[in-house]
């Protein structure tokens, strides 16, 4: 990709981020687009946004986790991915969709409908 074609599409999605900030496909996509820059703490800033936004997303822990690896540092990536595995989703007793993800915090329970 050119790189003017990422600023390009970097500043879309920040007006988008603007109009709904809580959804975090979108943070983590704007993330990916500054790791795509080779900026990586513009890419952290953003996975920071999208944690901070929704701190139960096995997604925004996953992506964390990865960035981290890549980055090279380690501890921080098992940290991260980490947090996801006290994720446990539940299926719909009727179909093959899934129905909530379960998330245990520090001995706290949330619950999100997906």
């Amino acid at each position: 990709m050119r790189d003017g074609k990422v600023d390009e599409g970097i500043a879309k999605l920040k007006k988008a981020a603007e109009l709904d900030p809580k959804r975090i496909r979108t943070l983590l996509t704007i993330g990916n687009m500054y790791l795509l820059k080779r900026d990586r703490k513009g890419a952290q800033e953003w996975y920071d946004k999208a944690l901070a936004a929704d701190p139960n997303a096995v997604d925004v822990h996953v992506t964390r986790g990865n960035f981290f690896f890549a980055s090279g540092d380690r501890r921080r990536g098992r940290r991260s991915t980490g947090r996801r595995s006290s994720c446990r989703r539940r299926r719909r007793a009727s179909g093959s969709r899934w129905r909530s993800i379960t998330c245990t915090r520090g001995g706290r329970r949330t619950a999100r409908r997906s």
